[in-house]
């Protein structure tokens, strides 16, 4: 699935046995069926956008080693539920904030985290 251009979080886990996995969380189009489209799902892909403006190491939390955060993050993507939550673009890229029950590539990966 091609990810929409404009302002994105994902979250990226690279290490020497498995490579590159980006995850984020983007909203579905309409070749997967109208009762589908504009809902959020996981997307996995296994490279880096060459656009990418800015990146934030991420440490695992105290007393969990690297390998088991990364493994834990790609459960809890790999059971999300898609095709269940509407994707909500906010309304202006600065200033605006999600309200309960809209979600974004932003809320997805902080419910990841």
């Amino acid at each position: 699935m091609a990810r929409p251009t404009g302002s994105s979080f994902s979250l990226v886990i690279s290490d020497a046995y498995s490579g590159i996995t980006l995850i984020d969380g983007q909203p579905t189009m309409p070749g997967l069926g109208y009762e589908n489209f504009k809902r959020i799902t996981t997307n996995f892909q296994h490279t880096i956008p060459e656009n990418a403006k800015l990146r934030i190491p991420l440490r695992p939390p105290a007393g969990m080693s690297r390998q088991d955060f990364a493994r834990k993050l790609m459960e809890k993507a790999q059971n999300f539920t898609s095709y269940v939550s509407p994707y909500s673009a906010p309304k202006h890229v600065h200033g605006s904030r999600m309200r309960p029950g809209e979600y974004n590539s932003s809320s997805y990966i902080a419910g990841l985290l």
